[in-house]
């Protein structure tokens, strides 16, 4: 399980987040769903702890397990697609 409680985040004086209150239960699945710029890969860099929030706190489970392959990514010269997941 994994919990967003009041999560704030912003850069600068864009307000992405403000007081987010979210769970996501175990074996949920979800799909983030929104116009660019509107805070989906700040919610899963978060998630993943590349990012903290202003304010609040996520909790989440003692052994949870996440996946997550950035938005971006710097392809090496050699190795396949795969070889970069």
């Amino acid at each position: 399980m994994l919990d967003f409680v009041q999560v704030s985040k912003a850069y600068g004086f864009q307000v992405l987040l403000d007081r987010v209150f979210l769970r996501i239960g175990d074996h949920e699945r979800i799909g983030l769903v929104g116009a660019n710029g509107s805070g989906k890969t700040t919610i899963l860099r978060l998630i993943v702890g590349l990012e903290s929030p202003d304010e609040g706190a996520l909790q989440m489970k003692k052994n949870l397990r996440i996946g997550y392959l950035p938005q971006e990514i710097q392809p090496q010269e050699e190795g396949t697609v795969l070889d970069e997941v």
